[in-house]
C-alpha cells in the first residue's frame, strides 16, 4: 500500500500509459531540436543568419535561447578573431528563458 500511495505521489496522480507516452515523445522532440540547433548555431552572433533564423524560428528566439544567462552586460565582446563586436545579447533579459 505504501509503495502505491508513492508512485501516486510521484507521478501527481495520473497514471495515463498514453499521457504519459505522449508527454515523453514530445520532451524528447524539444531535446533533438534543441541539440540540432545547438550543434549547428554555436553562438549568438549566428543568430543573424538565415541557418539561425530557420533553426529558431526567428532571429529573436535565437537570441532568447542563446543569451540565457550569458553575457548582457558588456555592449562589446572580443570575437573569434580577437577584435572587439557589438554583443549581440547587450541589454537582453538573461532570465528570459520562455
Amino acid at each position: 500500500m505504501l509503495a502505491i500511495g508513492i508512485a501516486l505521489i510521484a507521478v501527481g496522480g495520473n497514471l495515463d500509459p498514453a499521457d504519459a507516452a505522449r508527454r515523453g515523445a514530445a520532451a524528447r522532440e524539444r531535446a533533438a531540436r534543441a541539440q540540432e540547433a545547438v550543434d549547428v548555431v554555436q553562438n549568438a552572433f549566428d543568430c543573424d543568419t538565415p541557418r539561425g533564423s530557420r533553426l529558431f524560428g526567428s532571429r529573436d528566439t535565437c537570441l532568447r535561447e542563446l543569451c540565457g544567462r550569458g553575457d548582457v552586460t558588456n555592449a562589446y565582446v572580443r570575437g573569434p578573431n580577437d577584435r572587439l563586436r557589438a554583443n549581440p545579447c547587450a541589454g537582453r533579459d538573461p532570465f528570459d528563458l520562455r
